[in-house]
Formats: structure tokens, C-alpha cells, sequence
């Protein structure tokens, strides 16, 4: 046997952050979990009220897969 650097050598490189799509449209993941004394259903509609003052004004939609935006 012969130690593995004799015949490799490595570097610590790093890429880019990966990208997620959904539909052909760039998304961005939201985990989340309903705070103690809330249902998963209550969670859901936060979201989508917040979505639906905050994104949807400037162009992002939403889907339960993911929030894309779409020119």
C-alpha cells in the first residue's frame, strides 16, 4: 500500500449556493413550523397573507411547492 497523497493531490474548493426551480422559475425555500397552540393550517394562512401583502405587490407568486417570481 502507499499513502494516498503520493498519487493525489486535493484542495478545499467551494461552488455556487445551488438554485432551485419550480415550474422553470427560480424559488426560494421556506421551512417553517406552527408555533405551540397553532395548527399547521393557521401556519398556511399567515403565509399567505403575508404573501399576498407583501410578494404578490411586487411580482412573486406563491404555490405550496414554492414562492417564484415571474417577469
Amino acid at each position: 500500500m502507499i499513502p494516498l497523497d503520493s498519487v493525489v493531490s486535493t484542495e478545499f474548493s467551494s461552488g455556487p449556493d445551488p438554485v432551485t426551480h419550480f415550474n422553470g422559475f427560480n424559488t426560494a425555500l421556506v421551512l417553517g413550523g406552527a408555533a405551540p397552540g397553532y395548527s399547521s393550517g393557521q401556519a398556511l394562512e399567515a403565509l399567505q397573507q403575508a404573501a399576498n401583502e407583501i410578494l404578490i405587490p411586487r411580482g412573486y407568486t406563491i404555490d405550496w411547492s414554492g414562492i417564484s417570481f415571474q417577469e
